[in-house]
């Protein structure tokens, strides 16, 4: 049997549709998951732990900022577009995911939504927000290289075991980015200017997240089809 893995949905601008990009769904079929989108308005947050229950794990996906509310503070001028509901539905699934031991995958937004959920913080723009340092650029987007920047791998974790070595080169794309790491998340992953890239949870090791995009790499990038193989394989 294919595992069926949960795809968390992005909210169209004018909040009447919800969509996911195909390259996840192709990631994750390729990896031989069957992909199954989850919506995301407030009244779904109190099915999330059925839905837990019924699937065999999930992927909290990249897109907009999470509210900052949520993590004790109030907006900056530089601060995207947000939506509650999603922050409300992906907050609820990282609980339930800790609770039942649920195989856990955050891309971008997902590593973000994480690491508040377990009492982590963010920046909310590390342009705006970070004085006197060179920063690198991790706010790519379209038309940009497939691979913008290194990062610095921790040996003994399974990104290591990908990569064979200490430097990945990975596609970012976020203006956000942690600023405390929660206390239950192990940091594995780091770029050249300090931004935490990757982190696994310290009793789970099936809850994982990372600061870039593989699954717009997945045709292209050995590394980024072996981090879905790596995920889906935890179900086998």
């Amino acid at each position: 049997m294919k595992p069926l893995i949960g795809l968390t949905c992005s909210i169209g601008l004018e909040e009447n549709y919800q969509y996911k990009e195909t390259n996840y769904c192709e990631a994750v079929r390729g990896a031989g998951g069957i992909p199954i989108l989850i919506p995301s308005f407030s009244e779904f947050a109190k099915d999330i732990p059925q839905l837990v229950r019924n699937l065999d794990g999930i992927i909290v996906s990249g897109g907009n900022d999470i509210y900052p509310m949520h993590y004790g503070e109030g907006p900056i001028q530089a601060l995207g577009s947000v939506h509650r509901e999603r922050d409300e539905v992906e907050l609820e699934i990282v609980k339930e995911c800790i609770k039942n031991k649920k195989p856990f995958f955050g891309i971008c937004r997902g590593l973000q939504v994480l690491n508040v959920a377990l009492g982590g913080d963010l920046y909310q723009d590390i342009y705006s927000q970070i004085k006197g340092k060179e920063l690198e650029q991790h706010n790519h987007s379209k038309g940009t290289p497939p691979s913008n920047h290194s990062i610095e791998i921790k040996n003994d974790t399974f990104l290591y075991d990908i990569y064979k070595q200490k430097i990945g080169w990975v596609n970012s794309s976020h203006h956000q980015a942690i600023k405390k790491v929660a206390p239950s998340l192990e940091p594995i992953a780091w770029s050249k200017d300090g931004f935490v890239k990757a982190v696994v949870h310290k009793e789970i090791p099936s809850i994982f997240a990372v600061q870039w995009h593989p699954e717009k790499m997945y045709h292209k990038d050995h590394f980024s089809q072996q981090i879905f193989d790596y995920f889906i394989d935890l179900m086998r």
